[in-house]
């Protein structure tokens, strides 16, 4: 409590040059004027008019500490009470005016010899009127005798113990009580209230002015964080005054109380900011031990608010330490000389200093369980003023730093600019020379230009003539390969219900399609040689003829005879039992043999299935996993067969992975095999070239621009 009434009487008691006196003595059981009352008080729970009365007897009240602060008093207290004091006033105090000084949680009526002398507050039998308030530092004067005894009787109240806290933020649900020498009338008391928080308001925005003139200049030149620390600093600094005047200026409770911690809790602020500003000046990296400040700060913070034990030791010790780090940092700095450490030393020293004085105070004053006071008031304004000229002796400090820093920085901005002037004439005859050496360069330049583009004319010509001559050709191979590949009507013959959807990649195709009668069989196959273009069209043109001479030359017509030949065929004619031949070209196909009558299907594949959409559900019938050819050594070249009974109505599809692999969609991703089934199941009773048609719409609508990947081949026949 001494360290708020340290503080609280810097701004009002020594501003108004010490309203009370001291070292004065009464006999009995009045203590030491201008010292609180705290023993022999008599207690009654429970509310009684007659209680101040002169005569009433009191011999049975129990007594207590009338600040009611402890658990045991807490338990014997209900509310509402009456608290009697017997006392008698030295004879040396004769014609000397007296007053009492109240400090109080609670409201109060106080009588003196069963006369109403004044109070604060309204006392109430229950909570909800009851109304809480500070006496604001106002006497209350009283008459009185020397050598009779006197009953001061006071009439109290308190609903809300748990919420009861002292300026220093103990619970405390009574109330204080000191005599005092009645030195000024309450109107002196309150115009010496209003000067002090005149200055305290004057005080608040003088930082903030100096903070936020310094916040500015950081949000334009953020790379300099010494202004954003520094108003931090001085924000910090304004909420001390701010909220002693919200504080001497509120007789509400709760909001005293609540001003109250935020006073205390910007203790610790002020430190931690100031800290902070210090060690951006005099260290290049913040040594490690800021993070324990930090962390201390906000359990000092946490300490304050929820009122744990052992709060007001760390709240005392964390600024000590703090400011003895302070100048210890500063003093380092003076000694290595570093750029400004002399001014702002100069400036935190001094601010150092008295708070240390003050802190010192606060301690013995503690240890002594006083309260500070000051006995006359030309020291109380002597240490007014050194307490304001500490308090802004850090921002002139500042101000004359940047001042100096400023008028430092213009010189060497003058010498700059004169280098810069001088550099930039030599520039100017630098760019001289550099343009005539451009000029000549240029011609020459030009002249090679002239050249190199007749020459890349004629390279152009060279070269858009081959590449004629290589599209020439390679149309005239898709001749070739439309020619070996079987006419639409030939396959319409045979497949009358059938779409075949072609589409090559280039020009030529590595994709091919191949179609067979013989007088008991239909054949059909789908093929995907390796690669695309020329080299695929030269594969597909070797698989076409293997086809032909393995059917009609050699009569075969088991489909996994035809295809184990075929692989044979291909690997020796491509020499890819030898090792030292690096071939591993090859096709996968899907082989079909129908009967007449469409009965019966005979299939067998080489990573390419047969799917039968069969009243809307797909039935799948995998292929060998291994392809024709492409393969080394010892290879074993045989392939299953599959018989499928057919019914009316079954639509058959054999296919490459062209349309599968194709890019696109609002994502750019392969269209897969998955989609490919959907759409196959979905067609239901549609028509074979209203299925063409259709598939040839997805294709496109999910390709959109997106390059070709692939050749693509599907090949339809419904039942």
């Amino acid at each position: 409590m001494a360290f708020f009434r340290f503080y609280f009487f810097l701004f009002l008691i020594l501003l108004s040059g010490i309203l009370y006196g001291q070292n004065v003595f009464v006999i009995d059981s009045v203590p030491a004027v201008g010292k609180n009352i705290e023993t022999n008080f008599l207690i009654q729970n429970g509310d009684n008019p007659t209680y101040k009365l002169f005569y009433y007897d009191d011999s049975k009240w129990d007594t207590i500490d009338p600040a009611i602060d402890d658990d045991f008093e807490f338990n014997r207290f209900k509310s509402i009470c009456w608290f009697r004091f017997h006392f008698i006033v030295d004879s040396s105090l004769n014609n000397i005016p007296l007053s009492f000084e109240i400090s109080q949680t609670g409201a109060s009526e106080i009588y003196l010899d069963g006369n109403l002398i004044g109070g604060f507050g309204t006392v109430s039998l229950n909570g909800k009127d009851e109304v809480r308030e500070t006496s604001l530092g106002m006497p209350i004067p009283f008459n009185y005798k020397p050598g009779r005894e006197h009953i001061l009787a006071i009439r109290y109240s308190n609903h809300n113990i748990e919420g009861s806290y002292n300026a220093s933020g103990i619970k405390m649900a009574g109330l204080t009580i000191s005599v005092h020498r009645s030195q000024n009338s309450t109107l002196a008391i309150l115009e010496t209230q209003n000067i002090a928080i005149g200055i305290g308001y004057s005080l608040t925005v003088f930082y903030l002015v100096l903070g936020f003139v310094h916040l500015l200049l950081w949000f334009f030149y953020k790379s300099n964080r010494g202004n954003l620390y520094y108003f931090l600093f001085t924000f910090n600094l304004a909420i001390f005054p701010f909220f002693i005047c919200l504080t001497t200026t509120t007789g509400n409770m709760l909001q005293a109380h609540c001003y109250q911690l935020i006073l205390l809790n910007a203790i610790p602020l002020i430190f931690l900011s100031l800290l902070n500003l210090v060690y951006h000046f005099f260290y290049e990296n913040f040594p490690k031990r800021f993070k324990w400040y930090i962390a201390s700060a906000i359990i000092v913070c946490c300490w304050k608010f929820f009122y744990w034990p052992g709060a007001d030791f760390v709240f005392i010790a964390f600024p000590i330490t703090a400011t003895f780090d302070t100048l210890f940092t500063v003093i380092i700095a003076v000694r290595k000389r570093q750029r400004g450490s002399k001014i702002i030393g100069a400036g935190i020293l001094f601010f150092a200093g008295f708070i240390l004085f003050a802190l010192a105070s606060i301690v013995i004053a503690s240890l002594l369980s006083a309260t500070i006071f000051l006995g006359d008031s030309t020291l109380g304004s002597i240490v007014l003023i050194l307490f304001i000229l500490a308090l802004a002796s850090i921002p002139i400090s500042m101000s004359i730093f940047l001042a100096k820093d400023f008028a430092e920085t213009s010189t060497s901005l003058k010498l700059k600019l004169h280098e810069v002037e001088s550099l930039s004439l030599k520039s100017i005859e630098q760019e001289k020379e550099k343009q005539r050496i451009l000029e000549t360069e240029k011609e020459r330049l030009e002249f090679q230009v002239v050249e190199r583009t007749s020459e890349i004319t004629e390279q152009k010509k060279v070269i858009e003539e081959k590449n004629k001559d290589i599209t020439d050709s390679i149309l005239y191979a898709k001749k070739i390969q439309d020619a070996m590949l079987p006419a639409a009507d030939v396959t319409k013959q045979l497949f009358p219900s059938s779409f075949i959807l072609f589409k090559p990649k280039d020009i030529v195709s590595g994709d091919f399609y191949w179609v067979h009668e013989n007088k008991d069989f239909r054949f059909i196959a789908a093929a995907d040689c390796t690669g695309h273009g020329v080299p695929g069209a030269l594969m597909s043109m070797t698989g076409n003829n293997f086809l032909n001479q393995l059917v009609n030359e050699r009569n075969l017509i088991s489909t996994k005879e035809i295809l184990t030949h075929l692989d044979e065929a291909i690997r020796k004619s491509l020499k890819q039992e030898r090792a030292d031949v690096e071939s591993k070209d090859g096709m996968d196909i899907a082989l079909c043999r129908f009967n007449t009558d469409f009965t019966e299907v005979l299939y067998s594949g080489a990573n390419r299935p047969l799917w039968i959409i069969r009243n809307g559900e797909i039935l799948e019938f995998k292929p060998e996993k291994k392809s024709i050819g492409g393969s080394h050594g010892a290879h074993e070249s045989s392939y299953s067969e599959k018989s499928i009974p057919l019914e009316k109505n079954d639509c058959i599809y054999i296919f490459s992975d062209g349309f599968a692999d194709q890019f696109g969609g609002p994502e750019g991703k392969k269209f897969m095999s998955k989609k490919l089934k959907d759409i196959f199941k979905s067609f239901g009773t549609t028509n074979i070239e209203e299925q063409k048609a259709k598939l040839e719409t997805v294709f496109l609508s999910w390709k959109q621009n997106v390059t070709q990947v692939d050749d693509v081949l599907v090949i339809g026949i419904k039942i």
